[in-house]
């Protein structure tokens, strides 16, 4: 007789039974709170709070509105208590909250006042009580600090970076006391207390450029002008392209420098030795990272750490999920998992592609990071492809599952990457993670033998309209800008063409910030060379 086992639950399994129950602990709090309607109080009860939340957290949430004066979290019921300064503090935040969800780690929670009119601080098992957190009063203008740079920063990246979760207004960035620094004023006091709660130690791209967020006590953010430090977008909704960075290499040079020479010096302090002063950057340092590396012929468009498209956490909270949804592809089925590799592989290292069976216009795209989910959102929703635009979104699922590989039908839709060699971002790399931009006619190739010539590039892009060519100069390998008609085109001459052999080599393209202008004109005799040679191949086969 067969003797039946239960599966051992998986932490996919416990993670959505945590949410059931959550989403149920959150209607089930509603109806006690409709029912009871308890007396406001200065104490304010938080239920369905996720495993481990921090006092932090907490106080992202409830400082906006008043001073926190104690807390009281209930680790093992998922619980918290939270005392404000005043009666009012604690009304403003349950009437905010009943309007505006309450979200930590973007999870929903449930506040409503406590039938306590104040907290006791002592502690006992499961639970634990802090005392007071300040916090400025809540304002439409937030004040960024962002630590650790090792990244240049546009004003683009910040943009993109607030925009979910608003409207934005104005930006200024500046430096001071050595800090690196933004004002951020969003449409509402809404949207920023969305942005603050959601931003608030997070990585711009995981691993350095961390947020820390406040409230400003600035009435009114001036822009004296617009350019690559400041920008108000009521005057001009839209970003120039092309500025240079807010923060540029200089910035991450200097703030690189500094964390090498903190860290050695904590070093040298912990082990009893005498650190010599002209040795930070001996061997890239104590990080392994040198910035002279990192590459000066571009900068990228968000998220562009070496760490956050690799996939390489450092112990940081991420934004969000790590698939997205992709509507309105190709229905004639041309489009495969190879082809959404190379495409969304530009923004994140791809692990698995899924083309649903009976909608072959829609597919699921795993990226080893949210970032990587993030940064292809941000840069190919609204994409023009093969007559219809691309619709991309941030998907509720955490993984792809992928179907059998013995069903014929589905194996050609679906494509597990996790162990590919043709990934894009590599840990401890940064030159492709520094070069990441939005779709655009001109191409950057690279991993060319030293003997090609440009009727070879011509050749290979015949297909797809070649319009202008020029080799890249001062470099000591062999690269290439080739510029297609349209931007339609260079995606489609990436999707096809990415990692395909080419004398002998994986060819590499990704997309530049390179302005068409400054690329040369194809000369027309080399146009009839290359037609004369096909025909001449096509009279041979």
């Amino acid at each position: 007789s067969k003797v039946w086992r239960m599966k051992r639950p998986t932490a996919h399994d416990a993670m959505a039974a945590y949410e059931y129950a959550s989403m149920a602990a959150v209607q089930q709090s509603a109806k006690r709170h409709r029912s009871n309607n308890y007396q406001p109080s200065k104490c304010i009860h938080v239920r369905s709070l996720p495993p481990y939340t921090s006092e932090q957290e907490l106080a992202i949430l409830f400082s906006p509105f008043g001073r926190v004066e104690k807390m009281l979290i209930m680790t093992t019921k998922f619980q918290a208590f939270v005392q404000m300064d005043s009666m009012m503090a604690a009304a403003s935040a349950v009437n905010h909250y009943a309007i505006v969800p309450a979200l930590v780690r973007n999870r929903p929670v449930f506040v409503q006042f406590s039938t306590h009119q104040e907290l006791k601080s002592q502690s006992s098992g499961g639970q634990h009580a802090s005392m007071p957190h300040k916090g400025p009063p809540l304002n439409s203008i937030l004040m960024v600090n962002i630590e650790s740079l090792l990244a240049p920063i546009t004003l683009e990246n910040l943009y993109a970076v607030f925009k979910p979760f608003g409207t934005v207004l104005k930006i200024v960035t500046f430096m001071k006391t050595g800090n690196h620094k933004a004002l951020v004023q969003m449409s509402s006091k809404e949207a920023a207390v969305k942005a603050r709660n959601g931003l608030e130690g997070k990585d711009m791209f995981e691993g350095c450029c961390t947020l820390h967020l406040n409230f400003s006590r600035l009435s009114q953010l001036d822009v004296q002008e617009n350019s690559c430090k400041s920008w108000d977008f009521t005057q001009k909704s839209t970003l120039d392209p092309h500025l240079e960075p807010a923060f540029n290499m200089t910035h991450v040079a200097k703030a690189h420098e500094q964390m090498q020479m903190a860290a050695r010096a904590a070093h040298a302090q912990m082990y009893g030795y005498t650190m010599n002063p002209y040795d930070a950057n001996v061997r890239g340092g104590m990080f392994g990272i040198n910035p002279g590396r990192y590459d000066q012929s571009g900068y990228g468009l968000m998220f562009n750490s070496m760490s956050a498209v690799s996939g390489h956490h450092q112990g940081h909270k991420s934004l969000e999920s790590s698939v997205v949804l992709v509507s309105n592809l190709p229905a004639d089925g041309s489009i495969k998992p190879s082809h959404l590799f190379n495409l969304f592989g530009c923004y994140g290292n791809v692990v698995r592609v899924k083309i649903l069976l009976k909608k072959t216009s829609t597919a699921l795209i795993q990226f080893r990071s949210p970032t990587g989910a993030n940064l292809a959102k941000s840069n190919l929703h609204g994409l023009a492809l093969g007559g219809a635009t691309l619709d991309v979104r941030i998907s509720k699922h955490s993984s792809v599952s992928l179907p059998k590989e013995d069903n014929p039908e589905s194996a050609p839709l679906n494509a597990d990457y996790s162990n590919s060699g043709f990934h894009r971002f590599k840990v401890h790399e940064t030159k492709n993670a520094l070069n990441i931009f939005r779709p655009s006619p001109v191409l950057h190739v690279s991993n060319l033998p030293m003997e090609v010539k440009e009727i070879d590039l011509m050749k290979m892009f015949s297909s797809y309209n070649v319009v202008g060519f020029s080799w890249l100069e001062k470099v000591e390998k062999k690269m290439a800008y080739v510029q297609l008609v349209s931007v339609q085109n260079a995606v489609m001459a990436l999707m096809n063409l990415h990692n395909s052999s080419f004398l002998g080599r994986p060819i590499k393209l990704s997309f530049t910030k390179k302005d068409p202008s400054t690329i040369s004109k194809v000369d027309k005799s080399l146009e009839m060379k290359i037609e004369t040679t096909s025909i001449r191949e096509e009279k041979k086969i």
